[in-house]
């Protein structure tokens, strides 16, 4: 529950500075927030997220999902967050063959 907390936190004051037209980035980073959280709760973020799209704000929102294997039934049924949709909507997939820049850093 904290996990979510914190999630939804960051993205109101994201979207505070948005509405509110503060000068401040309009984008957020996590970095493994979703390790250990509830699935409903990670598909709870992306409805958020997608709503707050469909209502014309601008704003990336970066995240790391580290999954060792196949994604398939990890977020459970639902057509919102498929592991298909995660890998269109993704800038960059990485593998133990695809390193980041190219460099192994073992």
């Amino acid at each position: 529950m904290l996990l979510r907390i914190r999630v939804f936190g960051d993205l109101s004051i994201l979207f505070h500075a948005i509405d509110n037209n503060i000068k401040m980035p309009r984008f957020l980073i996590h970095d493994g927030i979703f390790d250990g959280m509830d699935k409903a709760h990670f598909i709870s973020v992306i409805k958020y997220l997608d709503e707050q799209k469909s209502l014309g704000k601008k704003f990336q929102y970066i995240l790391a999902l580290n999954e060792e294997g196949d994604l398939k039934d990890n977020f459970g049924d639902a057509d919102l967050v498929t592991t298909q949709k995660i890998e269109d909507e993704a800038i960059l997939t990485l593998t133990p063959s695809k390193h980041l820049f190219e460099t192994d850093f073992s």
